[in-house]
């Protein structure tokens, strides 16, 4: 009797200790390690190319203003997604007007090197966050 009741204590420990570190995996893979310069052509033209898409797909006419910073994960299929912080203009008759953005890009490249032409780019989302 007081071994298994040994074997079920060792047993809920195990299970706690499994779920306690499939937590911080799970953070793990659900987070976003920061670009260190958001400044870098690459993420400027990530940037440029989201805020193109939106303008193409919403009728808007958001002008690119910077990026205020980001992430980006590894995809298993030679690629990157993207976490950007855009900051956009809008114009009006009267006034000019600041939004923030939160888009997030994916991009996928057929010899793994994004600095070629052969990669595909592709919208994921871009959600205002203000």
């Amino acid at each position: 009797m007081a071994t298994q009741q040994y074997l079920f204590v060792l047993f809920i420990l195990l299970v706690s200790a499994a779920s306690t570190n499939g937590v911080r995996w799970g953070a793990l893979l659900n987070s976003w390690p920061p670009i260190i310069d958001s400044d870098a052509p690459k993420i400027q033209n990530l940037a440029k190319f989201a805020v193109s898409e939106y303008n193409e797909e919403s009728g808007s006419s958001l002008k690119y203003y910077k990026v205020l910073g980001g992430g980006s994960q590894p995809l298993s299929n030679k690629g990157r997604r993207y976490k950007l912080e855009i900051k956009t203009i809008h114009y009006t008759s009267d006034q000019t007007l600041y939004d923030t953005f939160e888009a997030v890009v994916s991009v996928v490249c057929e010899d793994d090197d994004e600095y070629k032409n052969n990669c595909s780019r592709e919208v994921i989302s871009f959600d205002n966050v203000q």
